[in-house]
């Protein structure tokens, strides 16, 4: 019989946890060798306006996901394939999100290094984290999620 506790992505670990781990040593470096973004007062309406937007993302994200009576922690059995919602527009809206939140820390604190480390940060989402959900979800969902996967982008 197959161990419901094991039935998820075998994902690196959380998303968001990701995202401060790459915050912290984007704050660690600025502080060794500092790379500042000069905004002028720029990066206080940038900054917040990125992580409202990504917040709002987020928060619609989720609603649909509950809605749907589906986890949003990867770490649970998925119940549904979500295919509305943000979900129409992208694979991986709450992978969006947290995207655009951190480029706005990264603003917000006109820190260069977070800002330089988002290409490393995506490289590690992509396979420790996106490559093995899709995997899961093709296993799990068969054609239904291939057909999802055929008609909806990974990320915009």
């Amino acid at each position: 019989m197959h161990d419901k506790n094991h039935d998820h992505p075998r994902i690196i670990t959380r998303p968001p946890f990701i995202y401060l781990i790459f915050i912290i040593m984007g704050v660690l470096l600025n502080r060794l060798w500092p790379i500042s973004m000069h905004l002028g007062g720029l990066h206080l309406t940038l900054g917040w306006g990125f992580i409202a937007l990504g917040l709002s993302l987020m928060t619609w994200g989720v609603f649909v996901m509950k809605k749907a009576n589906t986890p949003v922690n990867p770490h649970e059995t998925p119940t549904a394939l979500v295919a509305n919602g943000p979900f129409r527009f992208s694979r991986n809206p709450l992978y969006i999100s947290l995207t655009i939140i951190y480029v706005g820390i990264a603003i917000l604190l006109k820190n260069g290094w977070i800002l330089s480390l988002l290409i490393p940060l995506l490289i590690i989402m992509h396979y420790g984290v996106i490559f093995r959900e899709e995997e899961y979800l093709e296993n799990k969902f068969g054609e239904e999620y291939l057909r999802y996967k055929r008609s909806v982008r990974r990320w915009i």
